[in-house]
């Protein structure tokens, strides 16, 4: 059973938030292989996040990367470019995971071979329903509507077509086969990875028990 995994956090102007994410990931009853952080912030003072990385007890496995800002889609692809593992999980740097399992959580499902890419649930505020839970398509491919039947049967899980990219876990010839995040299409790279992983005929589960709190916070101007 594969372990091992690449942890992509790309970050614009949220240090604190990224900080207070990098904190909670120490928790994790499984610790990915290597963390890779693409930073695009404009802040031109990132000493003191800097010296965060230097005494941060998971530093040995810290890749960091600073660029001009390009976007989110552009900071995942870079970041995949490099990543040695093939099991990738990525999460938003203003999220809060709520649960030291999440990542043991990802895993087990990858190592499922009916799983390409699997996705998590979205709070908004901690005593709210799930915010985002993609519902499935009826569509008349028979893989398709077999993979419906057999993960309806499993409360939380069902195939998906679509994506949130800031809590989702895929493996990496899946991601290089589709071609990564096009980030012409902006904040929107992400619904265009998803259609196009349908497309290819890989399989998206949403698993609602995989909930993270997502701060939504503005990056500073």
């Amino acid at each position: 059973m594969e372990k091992k995994f690449s942890l992509i956090i790309p970050t614009l102007d949220r240090y604190e938030y990224l900080k207070n994410l990098l904190l909670e990931i120490t928790t994790q009853t499984i610790l990915p292989d290597e963390i890779i952080i693409v930073d695009q912030s404009n802040i031109e003072d990132s000493k003191l996040f800097l010296e965060f990385l230097y005494n941060y007890d998971l530093k040995r496995i810290i890749k960091y990367l600073k660029i001009d800002p390009q976007g989110s889609g552009r900071a995942r692809n870079i970041a995949v470019s490099i990543a040695l593992n093939e099991y990738l999980l990525f999460i938003d740097d203003d999220i809060e995971l709520r649960s030291n399992t999440i990542f043991a959580s990802y895993i087990e499902h990858l190592n499922n071979e009916r799983i390409d890419i699997i996705e998590g649930a979205y709070l908004d505020h901690p005593n709210r329903k799930i915010e985002r839970f993609v519902p499935d398509f009826k569509h008349p491919n028979v893989i398709f509507t077999f993979l419906s039947t057999y993960f309806n049967k499993q409360r939380n899980l069902r195939p998906v077509i679509g994506l949130c990219a800031g809590n989702f876990a895929c493996k990496k010839s899946v991601f290089v086969d589709v071609g990564g995040f096009d980030q012409r299409y902006g904040q929107s790279d992400d619904i265009d990875f998803g259609l196009r992983v349908w497309k290819f005929g890989y399989i998206i589960i949403n698993d609602k028990s995989l909930r993270v709190f997502h701060f939504k916070a503005r990056s500073e101007e």
